[in-house]
């Protein structure tokens, strides 16, 4: 009995040994992936795993449960491997377990249901205890924070505050398989990158319809933080090695789990190469990136880890860091401690206020990475400049340096001296901004923060002209506001307002920008990547008109205009085949819009990153408009729709392209909408005929 039971073990571990070696990744398999960041080197992945022989859903022979018999065994007692509860449940051969069902983690419904190879994925399905799937429902993935309606040890339902903005409904998994969930969610994000249009339902708490980022920012820096928390397993290793096997695809971010910061973290400046056989790499931290410390009270410390993860050293790393008030906790790493992962803790500390930089070097079998350090001390609580600045408010802000929780704020009248009443007023250290309302149109004002010791400088603020509701002309320079990254979606407070900055940003100190003036918008060179107010123009639009071209040496692209008249749900388009050059260009366009209206600039061709400066937007009424610069008549197609601006009474004709009459109408001055299939027509209007193409 012994020796068979020794005898079945041993060829048991024989198969499981050859399984494996069949099983490891192939030669040059994400080569193409090789040198790419961020969405290029998402969508090179995608190109990669794509095609999959996915089993039929459901019990039986090349079904799913077949799949799971060799994908979620427990090696210990051979039961199946639930993730969503504890039960320990017998396989019932290739029909499912007692009590469980098949579990999409990324809800079918986000793709609308349909059952093709997405629906089938091994990589998305698992074995589900029945009523924690129920539970589960279709809620998106989150930090359960708030009130529980279901909690099972092991999974949690309830109220999440994860989303910005607002409370969602969420299930959050127990933290030994946060991990595997996240870089699950971010495989489907990846292999089904074509399904980008099509995320809906309960996915709009989470996913955005586009192919990069695809997961909305508070998303993906949770997904990020989980990778992290609960790097990858031998039971995630051993489950990508048994897909493999039967779809022929595998999840990259299981076998290279860096991979997630080259698409959505810290490493989307940098290109990803595969560690080239035994040399000795650094993973992170990326070289000659920065590392800034921020700003501290004088004979206070700041510090901040930096993550150093490697393979294939001989010998130890040395750890070396120069520049005044800047130390670090070792000299040295081991091999075995870069392997598995390693923390440097960087520190600044000064006696004198003083901006200061460093390098922190990490040396080692041939291989060098530096880092740039930056710190600052300072004497007095570090003031920025104020934004939102209107007739009768601002927002303060400041840089939190941790000499307390709170400061008092104080606001002065012009003389310096006098208090405006109810000040001061306590505020939140760590928010490092507050809301000043209630003030004088066209009047100045003193303000100064004070706690832990020190104070700010006396800082001047001036409030706007009172606002009107008659506004008739609009210039937005792009000369206030900032935002240094694409890979966010944030509200800038510019010159004219607040803009919704997607993919795109706005910083005055690259001489590559095309500008007027000191600044500009830069859309990234993503599809999607734009700007657009976030309020609207009360009076409505005559003309627009803004200069557009492209950053640096950046390639000729198009992009698109648009303007909306319902706050930003929809939007009508002006023109979606605007070419940008690197000759900054002025386009001018009459939209003659009477509504409140908004508009958006938009890269649509996604291979370029473009410069916008000087968005001007003339009242309808606006008598800055001659009668020859209004169109008589302007059209636009939305989806199946032809919308047509009549600016004078006329009749309008719309005919096939073979002569046939589809509208004859004498039309009043508005707005026109007609339903048309795709095709090519002719629309004429009095003095214009146009050739119109529906999509």
């Amino acid at each position: 009995m012994k020796k068979t039971l020794l005898r079945s073990l041993i060829l048991l571990f024989i198969v499981c040994l050859n399984g494996q070696l069949v099983a490891q990744i192939p030669a040059g398999y994400y080569t193409s992936a090789e040198g790419k960041s961020k969405s290029e080197l998402k969508t090179a992945l995608y190109n990669i795993i794509k095609t999959a022989r996915v089993l039929s859903y459901g019990s039986g022979s090349s079904s799913t449960w077949s799949g799971f018999i060799k994908t979620d065994i427990r090696p210990e007692d051979g039961t199946v491997w639930d993730m969503y509860s504890n039960n320990h449940v017998n396989f019932n051969g290739t029909s499912a377990a007692s009590g469980m069902n098949i579990e999409h983690a990324l809800a079918n419904s986000w793709w609308g249901g349909t059952k093709n190879q997405t629906y089938n994925d091994l990589f998305n399905l698992n074995p589900s205890d029945i009523t924690a799937n129920s539970a589960k429902g279709s809620y998106p993935m989150a930090v359960v924070d708030g009130t529980k309606t279901f909690d099972n040890g092991v999974i949690k339902v309830g109220v999440s505050s994860s989303r910005p903005g607002g409370f969602i409904t969420a299930w959050e998994p127990a933290d030994e398989y946060k991990g595997d969930f996240a870089r699950g969610y971010m495989y489907m994000v990846t292999c089904y990158e074509n399904l980008s249009s099509i995320w809906t339902g309960n996915s709009v708490n989470q996913l955005d319809n586009n192919t990069y980022p695809v997961f909305e920012p508070w998303a993906y820096n949770l997904l990020l933080k989980w990778c992290k928390d609960d790097p990858v397993s031998q039971k995630e290793i051993n489950r990508n090695n048994e897909v493999y096997k039967i779809q022929g695809n595998r999840n990259p971010f299981i076998d290279y789990p860096e991979l997630v910061d080259y698409v959505w973290g810290t490493k989307t400046d940098t290109p990803w190469y595969i560690s080239s056989g035994t040399d000795p790499i650094l993973y992170s931290p990326s070289n000659n990136s920065t590392l800034d410390l921020g700003a501290v009270a004088i004979n206070s410390t700041l510090q901040k880890e930096v993550s150093v993860t490697g393979n294939n050293f001989t010998g130890d790393i040395s750890v070396v860091v120069s520049g005044t008030g800047f130390i670090v906790n070792v000299s040295a790493l081991s091999k075995e401690q870069v392997l598995a992962g390693a923390k440097v803790l960087v520190q600044y500390t000064s006696a004198t206020a003083a901006a200061s930089t460093g390098q922190l070097t990490l040396s080692g079998d041939g291989v060098t990475v530096t880092v740039n350090l930056k710190a600052e001390a300072v004497d007095k609580i570090p003031v920025l400049s104020a934004e939102n600045i209107t007739s009768g408010s601002f927002v303060a802000k400041w840089k939190n340096i941790g000499v307390s929780s709170s400061y008092q704020f104080s606001l002065y009248n012009s003389d310096k001296t006098t208090l405006v009443d109810g000040y001061p007023i306590t505020v939140d250290a760590a928010t490092e901004k507050q809301t000043i309302t209630g003030l004088t149109p066209e009047t100045v004002y003193y303000y100064q923060i004070v706690g832990g010791g020190l104070s700010s400088l006396l800082t001047e603020i001036k409030t706007d002209v009172k606002s009107s509701s008659t506004v008739t002309n609009f210039f937005e320079d792009f000369e206030k506001g900032t935002k240094g990254s694409y890979s966010t979606t944030d509200l800038v407070n510019a010159t004219m307002g607040s803009w919704t900055f997607n993919n795109s940003l706005i910083m005055g100190t690259d001489v590559k920008d095309l500008k007027n003036g000191n600044q500009s918008a830069r859309l990234g060179k993503y599809v999607g990547a734009s700007v657009s107010m976030n309020a609207d123009k009360i009076d409505g639009a005559g003309t627009l008109s803004f200069y557009a071209g492209t950053y640096g040496t950046d390639a000729a692209v198009t992009f698109g205009v648009y303007y909306s008249i319902d706050g930003g749900s929809n939007w009508v388009t002006v023109d979606n085949n605007v070419s940008a050059s690197s000759t900054f260009t002025k386009y001018t366009y009459a939209l003659n819009v009477s509504s409140p209206v908004r508009i958006k600039i938009s890269n649509i061709g996604g291979t370029s990153r473009v410069n916008v400066d000087d968005v001007s937007i003339t009242a309808n009424a606006s008598t800055g408009i001659s009668g020859n610069e209004i169109s008589p008549l302007s059209f636009f197609v939305q989806g199946n729709q032809l919308i047509i601006q009549n600016n004078m009474i006329q009749n309008i004709q719309v005919s096939g392209i073979s002569g046939q009459v589809l509208f004859n109408h004498k039309l009043m001055p508005g707005v026109t909408t007609i339903n048309l299939p795709k095709g090519i027509y002719i629309l004429k209007g009095e003095n214009l005929t146009k050739k119109v193409m529906m999509k």
